[in-house]
């Protein structure tokens, strides 16, 4: 049973401080690359903010 819950803290240190992280900076990466691809231009001759 020890190894069980070493090995559930083990991975759940991992997922928490190593994958989650990773996935979120991936998913955000995306969304603003998606974002700045479809954004429509300023029709008032002023460049969007970046």
């Amino acid at each position: 049973m020890a190894i069980a819950v070493i090995g559930g803290l083990v991975t759940s240190t991992v997922l928490s401080l190593g994958v989650i992280p990773a996935a979120f900076t991936l998913v955000d990466d995306i969304e603003q690359r998606v974002l700045r691809r479809f954004r429509r231009p300023r029709g008032d001759g002023v460049a969007a903010p970046a």
